[in-house]
């Protein structure tokens, strides 16, 4: 933070749960241009799940430290992994992952079914004995809460205004260039074309919203106007109150 003062935004990319200390969470705290944003993977709710995994902690232990990263950090986001469908899982593990999503209150989840992958210590280990529509089912309805959550934690910053780094034009306004005419000039590296842009908060949330392209690499205050699951969608506020986010490279956080 004190090393690279031209960047103004610093973000953890993944943190494993048992390393991350309460002198983390102060850093954080007293840094400004450190991102309030962890991506902490718990994996499972399941206490014996967790020890097959060689996890290195409890259930308990993770929350306890999604507690003190909420008491250090109230205006943090957090991100996870969830594995469903691991070797001897039983349907009542699963429901206490279930449980443990919809009590963390993540902003995200990145959930996946497991799968034999060799050379792993699982693979040596443990026998795939999960049905592969067993694994499905499960990883559908842990995708379901977490969509609900995520609805609910996006619908909380509607009417108010964030802080966004500006990072390209969305996705949906590449597809529109891809599909176009060729032979027409969409004129998007001319100054003062409105296009639908997208950035992130602090707390990594995405935002979309439109703009001119030369906007990307500069941090916007967005007024934020509706959400989605996983997208919020405002509109600049002051087009002129803008910084670059590095006084080098635009692109560089």
């Amino acid at each position: 933070h004190e090393e690279v003062p031209a960047l103004q935004r610093l973000r953890f990319v993944t943190s494993f749960p048992r390393d991350f200390g309460d002198d983390i969470l102060e850093v954080m705290r007293s840094c400004p241009r450190i991102c309030r944003y962890l991506h902490l993977p718990v994996q499972s709710g399941s206490n014996r799940i967790l020890q097959l995994m060689n996890r290195g902690y409890t259930v308990e232990q993770y929350g306890d430290l999604l507690e003190r990263v909420r008491a250090h950090l109230p205006d943090c986001e957090v991100a996870t992994d969830i594995i469903c469908g691991f070797p001897t899982e039983t349907e009542g593990e699963h429901g206490v992952t279930a449980d443990l999503l919809r009590w963390g209150r993540f902003k995200n989840a990145f959930i996946f079914k497991y799968s034999p992958r060799p050379g792993t210590t699982a693979h040596d280990r443990f026998q795939d004995d999960v049905p592969e529509q067993v694994k499905r089912r499960r990883n559908n309805e842990l995708l379901r809460i977490q969509s609900e959550v995520s609805a609910q934690v996006h619908a909380a910053y509607v009417g108010r205004t964030m802080r966004v780094f500006v990072e390209s034009i969305s996705a949906k306004a590449r597809r529109s260039q891809n599909t176009a005419d060729p032979s027409v000039d969409v004129g998007w590296e001319r100054p003062e074309q409105v296009i639908e842009l997208s950035g992130r908060t602090a707390g990594d949330l995405i935002v979309v919203f439109e703009g001119d392209p030369s906007l990307v690499g500069t941090i916007l205050e967005i007024q934020i106007e509706r959400s989605a699951p996983l997208t919020l969608f405002g509109r600049v506020v002051d087009h002129n109150a803008r910084i670059s986010a590095t006084t080098h490279s635009p692109l560089a956080t």
